[in-house]
């Protein structure tokens, strides 16, 4: 398999990140403080991000990374990492999180992803080059996105009551998730055809977009540009669509609802 000791080493350690980590913490009471961004933070999060790092910087000293928790370290090759997703539903005891490790070269596109989900100890991997599959602990599985029809299924936060845009722009139904990767991973799933995000940054969507892109999806701006993975900066609002005709479809409605 083609990046074989990237992916195996990332799965391991965002299997014990999520076992050993943040499952430790789950359920319960919790320190919380709020970052600059003006978004919450946990012991959690910081103590999963700390080993992510150490343990990728033992097996892949040369190469960079951006974490959410700990900046930017550059290099050619980097590992973008979210120690977890889902800070907010973590907080409130909902099980929708998971622990995200992509890789990028360079400004491309990633190469790499992992994401995994430990309350049912749920692990999606793949890259372009490699596929997209599910590990249930019980087999793996390959994942491919399928055709769809014009009648649009979208994917939103499970806290979210608003779902104006995307109704203006074709949805006729919806499905809810927490954490930008699991909400990503239902389009590879094929029970939703969409996910606009708008507020999101490189660790939020580079794993599981590598895996995406392995199942056959697409992930781009709006404008139809390839998302580069290079800084910590929030990013121009993304369509992740599980096949070109759901991206194309909701790219034209866009063009009719934006200036």
């Amino acid at each position: 398999m083609r990046y074989e000791k990237e992916l195996t080493h990332a799965m391991r350690i965002a299997r014990s990140a999520g076992d050993n980590i943040l499952m430790r913490y789950f359920g319960r009471d919790i320190d919380v403080r709020q970052k600059e961004n003006n978004t919450p933070v946990t012991c959690a999060d910081l103590e999963s991000n700390s080993f992510i790092v150490s343990e990728l910087q033992k097996v892949f000293p040369d190469d960079g990374f951006i974490s959410e928790e700990s900046g930017i370290l550059s290099a050619e090759r980097k590992w973008v990492i979210d120690p977890l997703d889902g800070t907010k539903q973590f907080i409130r005891r909902v099980p929708d999180f998971a622990v995200h490790i992509g890789l990028v070269a360079g400004n491309r596109a990633p190469i790499v992803g992992v994401v995994y989900r430990p309350i049912d100890r749920t692990l999606y991997f793949g890259g372009p080059e490699i596929g997209a599959f599910k590990d249930n602990s019980q087999k793996v599985v390959p994942l491919k996105c399928t055709s769809s029809s014009d009648a649009l299924i979208a994917v939103i936060s499970s806290g979210s009551s608003d779902t104006g845009i995307e109704r203006i722009i074709g949805a006729t139904s919806f499905v809810r998730s927490g954490g930008e990767g699991l909400r990503m991973m239902k389009l590879l799933e094929n029970v939703a055809d969409f996910r606009i995000a708008y507020k999101a940054c490189a660790w939020d969507v580079c794993a599981p977009e590598a895996i995406l892109s392995g199942g056959g999806g697409i992930v781009r701006h709006f404008d139809g540009s390839v998302i580069t993975h290079e800084n910590s900066s929030l990013l121009p609002p993304i369509i992740s669509a599980r096949n070109n005709y759901c991206a194309s479809l909701v790219t034209h409605h866009l063009k009719c609802v934006r200036p």
